[in-house]
């Protein structure tokens, strides 16, 4: 009877629902305040996504600016490996040069007559010239060369020897080779010997 009493009772049920109404508050109150975390929640991972996009985007810029780098850095080692091989071969060339240049140096001087077939001969191809003198007072000493008289001198060179054709001395274009040659002077004074004459060159022989 007493717990129909408290049911009958009004102030029960406006204590009842007053206690269901701020129940009811406090619940929505905590929903509202879930839904405001869980807006924020969704807020700070849609920047979160932006921000991994941008991050991704940025790593992408970055991948393709370190592939260009990588393309880049290759192509100057490919130069540099091709300038190398230019240079070594530059200095192959140039020592190729070098060695060439000092054969030349040290190769003797050849003289090249234009319009010539062959070298010049002063005395004619395959001749030589004889100069023959005397130091002796023997008075008018004539030569023969090959058998063959060439002359006679009168002049003395006690003091040095002439030249190649010099006034006073016996002198003949003869063939390169070795000759025989005989002298005799007025006293009846006689010379007999050989000499051996180079192509191109004079040579002076004097009797004593």
């Amino acid at each position: 009877m007493a717990s129909e009493s408290i049911l009958l009772r009004p102030s029960f049920w406006y204590f009842f629902i007053g206690l269901v109404i701020v129940v009811l508050f406090i619940y929505g109150m905590r929903i509202s305040q879930d839904r405001t975390d869980l807006t924020k929640a969704k807020k700070d991972l849609e920047q979160r996504n932006e921000e991994l996009a941008t991050c991704k985007e940025e790593s992408e810029v970055k991948s393709n600016k370190i592939s260009e780098l990588n393309k880049t850095i290759r192509g100057q080692q490919q130069t540099i490996t091709e300038q190398s091989n230019s240079i070594s071969q530059n200095e192959t060339t140039i020592s190729d040069l070098q060695a060439r240049v000092t054969d030349l140096e040290n190769r003797p001087p050849r003289i090249e007559y234009r319009n010539k077939p062959e070298p010049y001969h002063p005395y004619g191809k395959g001749n030589g010239k004889l100069t023959l003198y005397k130091t002796c007072n023997c008075y008018n000493l004539k030569f023969w060369i090959d058998g063959e008289y060439a002359g006679q001198t009168k002049s003395i060179f006690s003091s040095y020897d002439p030249s190649c054709g010099q006034e006073g001395t016996v002198s003949k274009i003869v063939l390169a080779g070795k000759h025989r040659i005989q002298g005799e002077d007025q006293e009846n004074h006689s010379w007999d010997f050989y000499v051996t004459v180079t192509e191109d060159q004079c040579l002076v022989k004097g009797v004593k």
